[in-house]
């Protein structure tokens, strides 16, 4: 079988980073809410570290490479888009323990749910891109909008709910709201991601 391409290889190493931290910060929110917020946001921050790592390896790897598998832009945009999404979970973990945030939020427990099959959708269409299937990517594109499509609507809801709740404090309130934000920026970094998978493959094809 045919070694893939080494920026193939760190590229899909971002994406699976990418996805590991969706994954383990969605488990936590569903799972383990209640549990060390503090303990939560360093391993988040570690993940997040791991990736950067390997941001920093592909940006060496495209400086000293002549020929790449796909534009060398192409590559670029796509490991800082996924980059984007480990650094809103981040920061969303951070804010999650400075805030003492009650993860058994309804609203927060549907962006983490959907954030994380969006990095899902994404690093499977990372790994079709490595293997030159580049007409099965589009329905993993088409899913991660999907998610992204749920989010915004999470997002218009919890505000609504924010609003006509007449027990939560002008602090909560002011709090939650950030954190909505943030988490629907996350959600529309993964929706960057599969656009600028969809131009790839419209170039290569």
């Amino acid at each position: 079988m045919r070694k893939k391409d080494k920026l193939y290889e760190q590229l899909i190493a971002i994406a699976e980073d990418t996805k590991n931290c969706a994954q383990f910060f969605n488990r936590f929110v569903q799972e383990d809410g209640t549990k060390d917020l503090k303990a939560f946001a360093n391993r988040v921050k570690e993940l997040e570290s791991e990736s950067d790592v390997h941001i920093h390896e592909i940006i060496i790897s495209l400086t000293n490479a002549f020929i790449t598998p796909i534009e060398h832009e192409d590559i670029l945009h796509l490991a800082e888009g996924l980059d984007e999404i480990t650094d809103g979970l981040e920061e969303c973990a951070f804010y999650f323990w400075m805030f003492e945030t009650d993860l058994t939020d309804q609203y927060v427990r549907k962006f983490s749910r959907h954030i994380a099959g969006a990095a899902a959708e994404l690093c499977a269409a990372v790994h079709l891109l490595s293997e030159k299937k580049l007409k099965e990517i589009k329905a993993h594109t088409v899913a991660v909008k999907t998610h992204e499509e749920k989010c915004d609507h999470a997002e218009r809801q919890a505000i609504i709910h924010l609003f006509r709740t007449e027990d939560y404090d002008p602090k909560k309130i002011i709090e939650l709201k950030e954190l909505y934000h943030i988490l629907e920026e996350t959600a529309d970094a993964a929706q960057v991601v599969a656009k600028g998978l969809d131009m790839i493959v419209m170039k290569n094809m």
